[in-house]
């Protein structure tokens, strides 16, 4: 061999490794955008499930304060259940009304947004969680054995869930 001989890579080679490295990155992309598909997913069902816990929260401790102090038959008058529609009156200043702020708390499912909307007071309705396929509650009256004066059951199915999960709230007597 000559010493002054010059070694490298041929066009030929190199055209080889870029073929073959296109070939490995078109096999990998769909499973990496399958997974990032997955983990979107994930993170939007976790979003709806924290909004769908706050939701709970929220209601449990208004429908609490409405009833503070008085007796069951009283506290069931302070909560009123429609289809779609979840009244709470709390007279927070103790004047005999419910026309003052916070007061007046209302939910509202509307089927077709798949959202819950809510509504404080004499504002207007505002879009509190989205992402509901079904939503329903009711109200049982007073169980004397247990001294449980109101029980209030959601039964809803968020986006992306296959079931009809359920979460009853039951406030007890003073």
């Amino acid at each position: 061999m000559d010493a002054h001989q010059k070694t490298g890579i041929t066009i030929l080679e190199m055209m080889l490794v870029l073929a073959i490295i296109s070939t490995l990155i078109i096999a990998f992309q769909t499973p990496i955008t399958e997974i990032h598909r997955f983990v979107l997913k994930k993170q939007w069902q976790s979003a709806i499930w924290m909004d769908w816990q706050r939701f709970l929260l929220l209601a449990k401790n208004e429908i609490t304060q409405a009833g503070y102090g008085l007796s069951p038959s009283e506290w069931s008058n302070r909560i009123q259940i429609e289809q779609n529609h979840l009244l709470i009156l709390n007279d927070w200043n103790v004047d005999g009304d419910f026309f003052d702020a916070k007061e007046r708390i209302e939910y509202e499912y509307r089927a077709e947004e798949q959202a819950l909307f809510r509504k404080s007071g004499k504002g207007s309705f505002q879009k509190f969680i989205v992402g509901i396929i079904k939503l329903e509650w009711e109200m049982q009256s007073e169980n004397r054995i247990t001294r449980e004066s109101l029980c209030i059951t959601y039964r809803f199915i968020l986006r992306h869930s296959e079931q009809e999960e359920a979460a009853t709230y039951c406030a007890f007597s003073p």
